[in-house]
Formats: structure tokens, sequence, C-alpha cells
């Protein structure tokens, strides 16, 4: 005859079976936690080391010392067995050179000789001092009135010239060999140039009044000028320039048609 268990006990049973179940897999987890945590701390256990080596200052000065000695006795080495293996080699010469040279040498030498037995005596040159009391010819430029409105006045300037009143020539300089007006001029060009101011440009000064404010210098005596002549008409001419297309323009514009 079979008898019949009670259910509580059916129950109680696969009860602990559950619960050995979920302890021995709560175990499992934390065992595994457990090495994770090993782990992390192994690693960084070696990362910090491989730090403080690489922060100690005193090793890494050594390290570097001693890599530069070696680098420089190596360095030593091989400059002293290249010197020691390789003579130095003279230097191509060009013949003729090196015989003008010497020559040059020599007459230097000689020349040097001769001086001492002069006495060290020499011929010296005196340069001819400038007259600070002399006075020279200076025509300062201001403005002028409003010029005519026109399209080919676009850049006005000032041409003085020194004139003689009797003869209608431009004036005479007082030394021929003296430059007056331009630092090229020579003993040929015996009388006085005349001059010109720098161009008043309309467009960029923004100004139809034009003002130059500059000062022409005739280098030359003024009071052997005024004694020389006695009739001198300064000349003060407004005019400028344009190119070359538009002055053949105005020619061919201004030619009779046949």
């Amino acid at each position: 005859m079979s008898e019949e268990l009670p259910l509580s006990g059916v129950v109680n049973g696969r009860s602990r079976r559950i619960r050995k179940k979920v302890e021995k897999e709560e175990e499992g987890e934390e065992e595994g936690r457990k090495s994770k945590t090993k782990n992390v701390t192994g690693k960084r256990n070696k990362k910090t080391k491989k730090r403080e080596k690489s922060s100690d200052p005193s090793d890494s000065l050594n390290n570097s010392y001693v890599r530069t000695t070696e680098f420089k006795s190596e360095n030593r080495d091989r400059i002293n067995n290249d010197i020691s293996n390789h003579r130095a080699r003279k230097k191509d010469v060009n013949p003729a050179k090196e015989e003008r040279r010497r020559r040059r040498e020599r007459e230097r030498i000689n020349q040097e000789n001769e001086n001492t037995e002069n006495g060290g005596q020499q011929d010296e040159i005196i340069e001819p001092q400038p007259d600070l009391q002399a006075r020279v010819i200076g025509v300062f430029i201001h403005e002028c009135e409003v010029l005519k409105m026109d399209f080919l006045i676009a850049h006005p300037v000032v041409k003085v010239s020194l004139v003689d009143g009797l003869t209608g020539n431009f004036l005479e300089k007082t030394n021929p060999s003296r430059r007056v007006t331009s630092y090229y001029e020579d003993e040929k060009v015996s009388r006085i140039l005349p001059l010109m101011t720098q161009p008043f440009d309309f467009r960029l000064k923004r100004d139809i009044l034009p003002k130059w404010e500059e000062l022409l210098l005739f280098n030359d005596d003024f009071d052997a000028t005024f004694e020389k002549h006695e009739n001198i008409v300064m000349f003060f001419e407004i005019i400028d320039f344009v190119s070359m297309a538009v002055a053949n323009e105005n020619y061919r514009n201004k030619l009779p048609i046949n």
C-alpha cells in the first residue's frame, strides 16, 4: 500500500534545492568579481611603478649624461682618425694670380721703404673749404589761385627760370664749373638752368587749390650773381604734363582738314 506524502514536505525539498543553486551562483559571481579586482589592481600597480621609474629625474639625467659622453667620445675618435689618416690638402693656386699678388706685395714694401728713407714726409692733400658766409639763391613756392577747369590739368607744376632782362637768355653762372641746379652739371653748362617743383596731384590731394609749399635752391653765389647782372627777371610758369597718347590725339585734332 503506498502512502501519500504531505504537500508541505515536497514544497520544502524543492525550496532547499533552489536555495542551494542560488547560493552557488552568488558564490561564483563573488569569486569572479574578486578575480577581476585583482587583475585591475595588478595593472594599476604596474602602471604606477612605470611612472615612478620615469618620474625619477636623477636616473633620466644620468642616462642622458652617459649618452652625451659616449656620443662625444665617439665623435672625438672619428675626428682623430680622420686627422691621422688624411693629410691636409694644398689648395689649387693659380700661378698667374700668385705672381701678381707677390708683385703687388713687393711694390708695397718698396713704397714703404722709400717713404721711410724720405723721413716719412708725404704730400698733404689740401681740400678747399666751403665759404660759410656765401649765400645761395632760394625761391619758395607757396600756392596759386584756382586754375581753369580742364581735364588735361591733373597735376600742375611750377617752373622757375632766372632770365637776363636785357638779352632774354638764362643767367650765366658766376663759376662755370659749379653745379647750380643738378649734380651732373659740368663745365659745358655755363648758364643757370630752370628748376621745377613736385607735381600737385588733384586726385590724391582732393583739392582744387594747388599748394606746393616747396623751396627751390639755385646753388650759385647770391651776391656775385646780382652784382654781375642788373636786370634779373624771374619767370614763374604753371605747366602740366600729359601722356604721349593724349598729346598725339590733341595734335591730330588741331591739324587742318583738307
